[in-house]
Order: structure tokens, then C-alpha cells, then sequence
């Protein structure tokens, strides 16, 4: 009974469920289905608030429902268009839908998921970089096509990238091995260049950079100009 009740409260995932069982799930979202449940569990009450409250008319589509679409535009990343085929609601909705979900569970995931990549857990773990084994973590710019935006015409071209002739977003990211992000910066029109990017961050590097007692062991041959962070 518990899992009929599951299936009507959630028939977008229940469809797909019975259609592939856990390995099509797995290869929507990443998630297995004992996986994907656990994060529900987790994030449930946040989002049952956020559908549940207010004064107008109730989502037709279910928290997990959302839940599942969004994990599922998240690791396939394709047009609106193409998701909203795909499960057959309307492009606008999607995307309101998919940005609420992502805004409600942050709040909750990341002080209970998300824990800070040390110096000492890459020593230890055996992941420091092979050339540059005193490096903490490699960052770059990554650039996101996007619609051409509405407006007039000194609103549209800071979103054009003159190096990539499309508009879009640029995000800067750091990662460390073995290819874990630990830092994402908000995103920035496409026109800004890659450089002014990382300048405007610099101390927010330089907090993630430096040393304490805990962060790492003393590993040798650090450049001496940097004595207080990792280069």
C-alpha cells in the first residue's frame, strides 16, 4: 500500500521507474533508486513547505516529481525545450519549477553534504597533483551559451562574448583532483573577461588558500614566497 501511495504521489518518477527500472533511473539522474529516496528523505520537509505554501493554485507536479526532473536536467544540462519535451510540461514551467527546487534544497544539502576539501585530505587520500603537488586546487573559466537576452540593444551586448560571438554566462570554477569543485563562483555576463573575473576573487582564494594548523602537513619545497597560503 505504502508504495502504491509513493507511485500516485509521484507518477513522473514511478513512470520511468516501471518503464527501466534502476538503471534507466541511474542513467537520468546518477541516482539509484535507494539513492535518490535518501535524498528525498533529506530534503522533503523544505520542499514539501515550499509547494504546500501560499495562497495560489497548487503545483500539479509532485516535490519529488520536481526533485527528480531537476537532477535530471542537471546532469544532462539540454535545452529547456528538450527537458520539457521529454516530460511533457510547458518550457516557462519547467524552468520556474526546476530554479525553486534548486533554490529550496541549497539550504539544506550544503551544510549536510558538502564538506570543505583540506590540504591534508589530499596528502592523505593521495589526490595532490602529480607537477604541482604543493597546488591545493586548479582553477578556470568556463563559458555558458544562452539565449540572446530581451531588452534594448546596451542591455543585450555585456551578455556577448566577443572570443565565443554568442551571448551567455561565465563562471569561474576551481577543482581539485581527483576532479572534485570546490569553489563556483556567481555567474558574470560574457562579456567580462576571464581576467577581471579572477581578480575580482582573489580574496576569496586567498581565504580558501590559507594555511592553519589543521589544513595540511608541511610537505617540503613550498615556494617560500607563499608562507602563509598554498600557491
Amino acid at each position: 500500500m505504502e508504495e502504491e501511495a509513493s507511485d500516485a504521489e509521484s507518477p513522473i518518477l514511478a513512470e520511468v521507474t516501471a518503464a527501466g527500472g534502476d538503471e534507466t533511473l541511474k542513467g537520468m539522474t546518477k541516482f539509484s533508486a535507494p539513492e535518490l529516496d535518501a535524498l528525498w528523505a533529506l530534503v522533503e520537509p523544505a520542499v514539501t513547505i515550499a509547494w504546500t505554501q501560499g495562497r495560489g493554485r497548487k503545483p500539479s507536479i509532485s516535490g519529488k516529481d520536481a526533485l527528480f526532473v531537476t537532477l535530471t536536467v542537471l546532469k544532462h544540462f539540454d535545452t529547456w525545450q528538450k527537458h520539457a519535451i521529454d516530460f511533457n510540461i510547458g518550457m516557462s514551467t519547467l524552468e520556474k519549477m526546476v530554479h525553486r527546487v534548486i533554490r529550496t534544497i541549497e539550504p539544506v544539502q550544503y551544510p549536510q553534504m558538502v564538506k570543505r576539501v583540506t590540504m591534508a585530505n589530499q596528502v592523505e587520500s593521495g589526490n595532490a597533483f602529480r607537477n604541482y603537488p604543493h597546488a591545493h586546487y586548479a582553477t578556470d573559466i568556463k563559458f555558458q551559451p544562452a539565449y540572446r537576452p530581451s531588452g534594448r540593444f546596451t542591455e543585450q551586448k555585456v551578455y556577448f562574448s566577443a572570443k565565443h560571438k554568442i551571448y551567455g554566462f561565465k563562471i569561474e570554477c576551481s577543482v581539485a583532483p581527483p576532479g572534485l569543485a570546490v569553489d563556483v563562483s556567481d555567474h558574470s555576463p560574457g562579456s567580462c573577461s576571464d581576467v577581471t573575473m579572477m581578480l575580482d576573487r582573489l580574496t576569496v582564494h586567498r581565504q580558501m588558500l590559507r594555511k592553519d594548523d589543521t589544513s595540511g602537513p608541511e610537505m617540503g619545497g613550498e615556494p617560500p614566497q607563499f608562507p602563509d597560503i598554498y600557491p
